[in-house]
């Protein structure tokens, strides 16, 4: 199923994707927040291991389960949805995915790829040094931030998806950027 008022805002860590997801939040749009930050909350708070540096494949697992539970949970909405990362971000991790349960969950989420289709201009954050930070769930360095946005970029083109990168620029002149886009996307359907 495909939702063309639902829109992907992805990049590499501490690139500002969540400060405008809360931005959009403040100015009253649907957001929905990133389902892997709340995966590592979650797994903090119970002891457990699936996170990026734990075990892996579980993680990815959650996150997957979280982000189809999001996308169905939405489906009714008919305004602008944001997503803060999507299901095709998964994609990235193929470049650490090793042995069999790798290679079934890949198969899964290139599968649920097929079946939940966002719009498909996806808003692409690139590494910003000069606003990067690292915090309890964001323990990437700067260059792995860079990393991971590149394999975002590759993730998100074999996905069907086309990239728009956002500017450095203010929380607000992304906001104003996001919204115009949008609205001349919107017009021309």
């Amino acid at each position: 199923m495909k939702k063309n008022n639902f829109y992907l805002i992805t990049g590499g860590p501490g690139a500002g994707k969540s400060t405008v997801i809360n931005e959009l939040q403040k100015r009253g749009h649907h957001i929905v927040p990133e389902a892997a930050r709340t995966i590592i909350q979650q797994q903090r708070n119970v002891g457990g291991h699936a996170t990026p540096f734990g075990d892996r494949a579980k993680f990815c697992e959650l996150i997957l389960t979280q982000c189809i539970s999001d996308f169905q949970q939405q489906l009714k909405t008919k305004e602008p949805v944001f997503f803060d990362r999507g299901i095709p971000d998964l994609l990235a991790y193929q470049s650490i995915a090793e042995g069999v349960a790798w290679g079934k969950l890949m198969a899964v989420v290139r599968d649920s790829i097929n079946k939940f289709r966002y719009n498909t201009k996806v808003y692409l954050f690139p590494p910003w040094e000069d606003i990067y930070t690292m915090d309890n769930e964001r323990i990437h360095t700067y260059e792995q931030a860079v990393d991971s946005y590149e394999l975002l970029k590759i993730a998100y083109r074999d996905a069907g998806y086309n990239t728009i990168e956002m500017p450095k620029c203010s929380v607000k002149g992304r906001v104003v950027f996001l919204l115009h886009d949008i609205a001349l996307t919107t017009h021309r359907s």
